[in-house]
């Protein structure tokens, strides 16, 4: 399937389609969003250490080399996805992703068993270095849940790493392109991304991208500065309480019960009105503030969907808090969108 090339008005309007009917007291564009779908999915770009784990084995250790020695700049070396769950999470079908040393590709955090090692790898260990990028369209979240499906189990290879390195690029169409074909990360979300015929029309065959190099690529397709009229126009119903939520979510003692008392409604509130930021910067130009709003969005976004109640799951065990370092916007090192410690 094609991508869908949207242009920045049409991208406009999908983030405005699920605004209140007027007259409708008190509701927001999460609440309305919860009864109708999502035109909006995400790719989660993992920042490297500066130093290598410990704890890793001799390959992670040679595979993180190997990135940061051939990835254009930034340095990115890890890609996934997340279809947010709307108006449900189909199952706990919301992270899709890959990993060196996987069986392959798969949901992640789906059930409780799995859901503390996935709190602990995304909110705390690597909490500060995510970014995240939107890609829009229709039914957007569907889209992007059903290609995931049809790659289930992709079988992880490093050895495609080869065809998105300068210079090895010509041979990235040889390698087969199907749903469930062996890949990385970064070839496994281009292919998703294809199928699902979202987002842009990615230039390249999948087995030609890195994260780096689809980082850029979709980096590409944000929106050109927006007037401060066209960013009110665009602005969530009840703006205080959602920066109240934002400002909660980025800094206040994470719990599974702060994020249930915010509630789906408030928590997708917040995530639009940060897309926004995201997709329309004040200042294109400011790389500085764009990474800064790329790390809110991700860290919004995981400690939305990671410690909210989905009904598809057995009750969490009650969790201590989890303390949130500020977020300052000011910041522009790797604690910019606060972390979990």
């Amino acid at each position: 399937m094609m991508s869908v090339n949207l242009r920045n008005d049409e991208i406009t309007a999908l983030l405005r389609t699920h605004e209140p009917e007027p007259g409708d007291e008190g509701a927001t564009e999460g609440s309305a969003a919860l009864n109708t779908g999502c035109d909006v999915s995400y790719v989660l770009f993992l920042e490297p250490r500066e130093e290598p784990d410990p704890t890793w084995t001799a390959l992670q250790w040679v595979a993180d080399a190997v990135i940061k020695r051939f990835s254009p700049p930034p340095t990115i070396s890890h890609c996934e996805l997340v279809a947010p769950p709307i108006p449900s999470s189909s199952g706990g079908r919301v992270h899709f992703a890959t990993y060196l040393g996987s069986a392959g590709a798969d949901w992640q955090n789906k059930v409780n068993n799995t859901k503390d090692e996935g709190i602990s790898f995304y909110l705390i260990d690597n909490g500060s270095r995510w970014r995240a990028l939107p890609v829009f369209g229709p039914d957007a979240a569907a889209a992007v849940r059903a290609a995931a499906q049809n790659n289930l189990h992709s079988p992880y290879s490093i050895s495609m790493y080869v065809t998105s390195a300068r210079g090895m690029r010509n041979f990235a169409r040889f390698i087969g392109d199907k749903p469930k074909h062996k890949g990385h990360c970064a070839t496994i979300t281009a292919r998703v991304l294809k199928q699902a015929g979202i987002g842009v029309d990615l230039e390249h065959h999948s087995a030609w991208y890195c994260p780096s190099s689809l980082y850029i690529e979709l980096s590409k397709t944000m929106g050109s500065p927006l007037s401060e009229a066209e960013r009110a126009s665009m602005n969530t119903v009840m703006p205080e309480a959602c920066e109240r939520t934002i400002d909660t979510l980025l800094r206040a003692p994470m719990s599974y019960a702060t994020v249930r008392e915010l509630g789906d409604s408030a928590c997708i509130d917040a995530v639009r009105a940060l897309t926004k930021r995201v997709y329309a910067p004040s200042d294109i130009n400011d790389h500085t503030a764009s990474r800064i709003a790329q790390k809110q969005l991700a860290s919004v976004l995981l400690r939305w969907v990671l410690l909210r109640e989905d009904p598809v799951r057995l009750s969490a065990p009650a969790a201590p808090p989890l303390a949130a370092a500020a977020a300052s916007d000011d910041d522009d090192d790797d604690e910019a969108a606060g972390e979990l410690i």
